[in-house]
């Protein structure tokens, strides 16, 4: 069980949503997934069904309306934000349920049929206007980005106390977990090696995109949820963090094929996967996950191997 999760008693839930929506909400049901957040089911007699997510940081429900209200479309359906607020001294959001399940819970030959909508989807994502709005990197409730340059964004993930993760610095986790400082060592000299061919592209990135981040009904994506790890910068990005996690599947060469005329993929890709395998390396020692914390080592070891080879 993940130490950083928030949680809450479903009653204190229910009891909640019967004061601020609606009294024939019964069926509560707690939902797998998220890191962080802590997430229910909410099915009534009323008007509409209800998701509830629980977090102790109100930053990425604060996202999460930003996006609804400037980035949603018919192509990118994003949720809507019904209430963001607190709830016995936890923030929440209730958003609408929408119909279809996550990509994860799909059976393989479903999530191999469904992986050319996933790229239409996130090609839609990184062409969507983000007119008005500032900075590179992981952006603020207000849309606005934290660094001023995509470089400077990435490169963040190597300092010792990371920009907007102040339960995450490196130097404790060193002390405190198995967090190993010579793998940290070998892939910040790659990834600064690396550095050189990021370009300054400032397209919207999801930085989640898939697994359970994304709702599936039939052949057609029905909803992209959770934008609390969004970043402008580099389109490439989410197509590293898919295929960073992919267990196989053949997201990199599917995109690949749609972008093989992109200078340098292939280094912009490697510096996104091992900033990814990183963050997640410190994320799972921080949250005592420590079989994810092997398996992400493996992958990553492979990464290192593979750019020496």
């Amino acid at each position: 069980m993940s130490k950083v999760k928030t949680r809450i008693d479903a009653e204190i839930v229910l009891q909640f949503l019967h004061e601020k929506f609606d009294t024939s909400l019964t069926a509560l049901t707690l939902l797998k997934g998220g890191e962080l957040s802590e997430a229910f089911s909410a099915i009534g007699s009323g008007k509409r069904d209800l998701i509830i997510r629980v977090n102790n940081n109100p930053e990425t429900f604060a996202k999460d309306r930003f996006a609804y209200e400037h980035f949603c479309s018919a192509t990118v359906p994003i949720p809507e934000v019904l209430f963001t607020g607190k709830m016995d001294n936890m923030f929440v959001c209730v958003t609408e349920r929408m119909e279809g399940q996550t990509f994860n819970s799909l059976i393989s030959s479903e999530q191999m049929h469904i992986i050319p909508k996933m790229l239409d989807c996130l090609e839609e994502i990184h062409a969507t206007d983000i007119y008005g709005t500032t900075g590179f990197g992981r952006w603020n409730g207000q849309g606005t980005g934290m660094f001023p340059t995509w470089k400077d964004a990435i490169l963040n993930i190597l300092k010792q106390t990371i920009v907007n993760a102040d339960w995450f610095s490196w130097e404790q986790l060193f002390q405190e977990t198995p967090m190993e400082r010579d793998m940290y060592a070998q892939v910040c000299k790659k990834i600064q090696e690396l550095a050189k061919y990021l370009p300054e592209q400032r397209s919207l990135v999801h930085g989640d995109f898939g697994y359970d981040n994304l709702l599936v009904s039939g052949n057609a994506i029905t909803a992209v949820i959770d934008w609390g790890e969004a970043e402008y910068g580099d389109p490439l990005y989410d197509i590293a963090w898919l295929d960073f996690h992919s267990q196989g599947l053949p997201f990199n060469e599917q995109a690949k094929k749609r972008i093989a005329n992109m200078k340098h993929f292939d280094e912009r890709l490697l510096c996104y996967k091992l900033c990814i395998g990183l963050g997640c390396l410190g994320f799972c020692t921080k949250a005592e996950k420590m079989e994810e914390y092997a398996a992400t080592k493996e992958s990553v070891l492979r990464l290192l191997a593979h750019a020496q080879s």
